[in-house]
């Protein structure tokens, strides 16, 4: 794959104003000619300041401390969806997982036969993001974090999870008979499926909106 120019970076970011359309060069291109759009991002607006400008901080408050730790918090609490990673030898994997949170533990259902399960457990490594939808650079954020997974073991804790996750996930009730008891046992019956947590030892929030590449260490 040939690396991205100035040019390239130009014109896709030239598709982006749907008011004027230009050239790879940033030049007008000629009236009544409708350019194809390569890159897919027509009607997405662009920011049109000059880059140095807007890597400045937005504002002067940068958070910290117990700040940042409740930023993260709601971020989690506001996501459904964990991507765990995990490796064996030279190779890497990925899946991603419905989850709940008691403050950074994560909690999810997984078949025991898995890849993402069989290697976090063989290696005792793993690592996670939970990001929000972006549409702009400004809107990203999320959490990265290294740590490893565990199957957690039936018991008061176990029901107390269940209990969350139905709440968070109603839709899981679709896959039973209307009516129908939902335990641990039965679900986990039904899906085949085990419980596990995953529990970070490092943390990182990520926060543009905070300024460019905002990316701080939380501690656990």
């Amino acid at each position: 794959m040939r690396p991205i120019s100035r040019g390239l970076l130009l014109e896709a970011r030239c598709y982006c104003n749907s008011s004027i359309r230009h050239g790879p060069s940033g030049r007008k291109a000629n009236k009544g000619i409708r350019r194809v759009d390569p890159w897919g991002v027509s009607g997405i607006s662009c920011d049109a300041r000059p880059i140095a400008e807007i890597m400045k901080t937005d504002g002067d408050h940068i958070p910290g401390g117990d700040e940042l730790r409740t930023l993260a918090i709601k971020l989690v609490l506001e996501q459904t969806t964990m991507t765990l990673a995990t490796a064996s030898g030279d190779m890497a994997w990925s899946a991603p997982v419905y989850y709940v949170n008691r403050d950074f533990d994560f909690y999810f259902f997984s078949d025991p036969e898995s890849r993402h399960i069989r290697e976090s457990l063989k290696t005792g490594q793993a690592s996670a993001s939970i990001f929000a939808p972006a549409s702009s650079w400004r809107d990203i954020k999320g959490i990265q974090m290294s740590g490893a997974v565990e199957t957690h073991p039936p018991g008061l804790e176990a029901i107390n999870v269940l209990r969350v996750y139905l709440k968070k996930y109603p839709f899981t009730e679709d896959f039973f008979d209307p009516g129908q008891k939902i335990d641990l046992a039965t679900l986990l019956k039904r899906f085949r499926v085990r419980l596990y947590r995953f529990r970070p030892d490092l943390l990182y929030y990520l926060d543009n909106r905070i300024k460019f590449s905002f990316r701080e260490k939380i501690p656990l």
